[in-house]
């Protein structure tokens, strides 16, 4: 069972990315020029929870993605993940970085906490000059 999950592995996690990237090419507003801000950790989601220990763990250590859990790494993370597999397999050429509430006015920051989680719709909006995806709260 453990060698058949393996190879789906890299699949799931391209699957993953994959609908990350079209959400974000599909954000209004979107030019190709904005910063694109994860805020949260997929591993933290709420939708993505429901993944059993065995497929976190092979999502962790077979791929770059990872989905992950407190047990094994710290999951979908912006430097160890999110920007390597990005930017290296899937070749996205946006400035990528990971959320800081400082860069953000008081009110960009409510708006941000208000968003819904990825994958819901709403979960990736264009606030100013940046687009958020927000991975969980």
């Amino acid at each position: 069972m453990t060698f058949v999950r393996a190879e789906q592995v890299p699949e799931e996690t391209e699957h993953i990315a994959l609908r990350l990237v079209d959400r974000i090419e599909d954000c209004d507003g979107f030019t190709g020029k904005e910063t694109v801000v994860f805020v949260g950790d997929l591993h933290e989601s709420e939708y993505f929870s429901n993944y059993h220990n065995e497929e976190k763990y092979w999502l962790d250590f077979l791929t770059g993605l990872g989905i992950g859990n407190k047990y094994y790494t710290n999951g979908f993370t912006y430097n160890a993940n999110m920007y390597p597999y990005l930017t290296k397999i899937m070749n996205v050429r946006l400035p990528l970085e990971k959320y800081d509430e400082m860069l953000f006015t008081d009110e960009e920051n409510e708006i941000i906490r208000q968003m819904p989680c990825f994958p819901s719709d709403g979960s990736v909006a264009k606030i100013g000059d940046r687009i958020i995806v927000m991975l969980s709260k």
